[in-house]
């Protein structure tokens, strides 16, 4: 399943049978990479840190379902997208990574350059949501 799980500093999320991105509080990221380094030894894998890459988003309220409907074809219902459930997808054009970590609140996490434009996709999304 497309899920999230965490622990300690580090929160994994499953985008696909080969893909985790792995988001680590800045607090504990040097900490959080040695011990998966460590875990991972003698395992094939490509650990690759791209914080610098990445902007985050938190997206919250009771019409966020509907705003973000307008933006991916994924069905954002909490039926078909429950909480805890992460996957990468189209947002407008810009790919990006949705993960539902409540019922009414969504975390996006896209390329730093597709942030204005995202940006201005979800300023026009609330704004048709409320209408």
């Amino acid at each position: 399943m497309l899920a999230a799980a965490a622990a300690g500093a580090v929160t994994a999320l499953r985008l696909g049978p080969q893909e985790v991105l792995l988001l680590l509080d800045p607090a504990g990221a040097d900490d959080g990479l040695s011990a998966l380094r460590a875990g991972l030894a003698g395992v094939a894998h490509s650990l690759v840190e791209v914080s610098d890459r990445q902007v985050g988003l938190d997206l919250s309220g009771a019409l966020v379902e509907a705003a973000l409907a307008s933006l991916t074809s994924i069905d954002v219902a909490v039926a078909a997208f429950p909480v805890g459930m992460a996957t990468r997808t189209l947002l407008g054009k810009a790919d990006g990574v949705l993960w539902r970590t409540a019922p009414d609140r969504f975390r996006l996490e896209v390329w730093r350059s597709f942030a204005p434009y995202l940006s201005g996709l979800l300023d026009e999304a609330a704004r048709d949501a409320v209408f």
